[in-house]
């Protein structure tokens, strides 16, 4: 799962757990002369890989991204770009809260 989701990864590096996924990836499956996976099994797959942080979930209904530490289409210099994006990422919306409270103490 993991191999065909790097290879259908946009150029950044963004993924859908959605019915067009699960077509595509059960087409390959069926080429390859494997058996065919449930919605459901493609689930777990999907939060198996993010437990593992191989992926990890984005805004947005089903949309995740391959962390670009393990697996990238780009530069070098778009690839630290994504590695540092992924990181400050649980951070923006703390230190948004703390800037508005800082500038809302000052004019109280």
């Amino acid at each position: 799962m993991l191999d065909f989701l790097t290879e259908s990864m946009d150029l950044q590096n963004v993924i859908h757990n959605n019915p067009i996924t699960h077509a595509k990836f059960n087409k390959l499956t069926k080429k390859l002369g494997i058996k065919q996976y449930s919605k459901s099994t493609i689930h777990k797959c999907f939060s198996a890989l993010a437990k593992e942080t191989l992926i990890y979930k984005i805004k947005g209904r089903g949309m995740y991204c391959v962390n670009p530490l393990y697996y990238f289409k780009g530069t070098e210099e778009e690839r630290e770009i994504a590695i540092r994006d992924m990181l400050e990422e649980p951070y923006k919306k703390q230190i948004a809260t703390d800037r508005y409270n800082k500038i809302r103490k000052r004019y109280s």
